[in-house]
């Protein structure tokens, strides 16, 4: 989602379940898990207050994959 400033927001839809943890369905089919406590973060969209996955579970999910230029300057801003 871009804005009027050009600022970007990376929405992933995800399915919680009882205990807290997360799934996402990826491009692929496969499935990308998330734990709990992995959403301890916030911000804000348009003055609502969003949980956020920790710098430290977006870093993993970046695993596994071969980044693009967008990648490589989203965990730069996340170290």
């Amino acid at each position: 989602m871009r804005d009027r400033f050009d600022r970007l927001v990376d929405f992933h839809t995800v399915t919680f379940d009882v205990t807290g943890s997360a799934t996402q369905q990826l491009q692929d089919g496969s499935l990308a898990r998330y734990p709990s406590q992995g959403f301890s973060e916030s911000g804000y969209v348009s003055g609502i207050r969003v949980a956020c996955l920790t710098a430290a579970v977006q870093s993993l999910h970046h695993l596994g994959y071969d980044p693009d230029q967008k990648d490589h300057h989203d965990m730069a801003l996340l170290a």
